[in-house]
C-alpha cells in the first residue's frame, strides 16, 4: 500500500478514535442526564448528527482497509482488517439495535448496555490506531 494511502488510513483512524473515546468517556455517560422528556428529541438530534461525522468516515476506513488487503497480504493489513470487522459488528449488532431502542424511550439500562458495550469498539479503534502507527513507524519512517 502506498504511502499517501497508509497516511491517509492513520488520520481517518485517528479521528475516529478520538471520536470514539469522547463518545465513550463523555458522551454516551451524558445520555443518563438528560431530561426523559426531551430524550427523545435529543437522541433523535444525535443520530442524525453524530452520523454526519460518523459514516463517511468509517467508509473511507473500510475501503482502504480492503484496499489493502488486495494490495498487501500480511500481517497489518489482516489484522486492521480485522479490527474493522470488530468495529462494524459492533457497531451494527450491539451499538445500533441500543440506540434503536433509544429513539423510542428514555431507559438507564438501555444507556448502561450503550456504554458498556461501547468498550468493544472504543478498545478495537485505539488497538487499529496503534497497529496503523507501528507500522507507520516500521516501514517508512528510517
Amino acid at each position: 500500500m502506498n504511502l499517501n494511502l497508509i497516511f491517509i488510513q492513520f488520520l481517518i483512524s485517528g479521528l475516529l478514535t478520538g471520536l470514539i473515546w469522547i463518545v465513550q468517556i463523555v458522551h454516551y455517560p451524558s445520555f443518563r442526564y438528560i431530561d426523559s422528556i426531551r430524550f427523545k428529541d435529543f437522541h433523535k438530534f444525535h443520530s442524525f448528527r453524530i452520523s454526519l461525522i460518523v459514516v463517511p468516515l468509517m467508509l473511507s476506513e473500510l475501503g482502504l482497509g480492503i484496499i489493502w488487503i488486495f494490495e498487501e497480504r500480511n500481517f497489518f493489513s489482516y489484522t486492521n482488517f480485522a479490527f474493522l470487522i470488530i468495529i462494524w459488528i459492533g457497531t451494527f449488532l450491539l451499538s445500533v439495535p441500543i440506540h434503536s431502542q433509544l429513539s423510542f424511550t428514555f431507559d438507564l439500562d438501555l444507556i448502561d448496555r450503550l456504554v458498556n458495550t461501547n468498550w468493544l469498539r472504543t478498545i478495537a479503534w485505539s488497538l487499529k490506531l496503534s497497529l496503523l502507527g507501528f507500522f507507520i513507524l516500521e516501514n517508512f519512517v528510517q
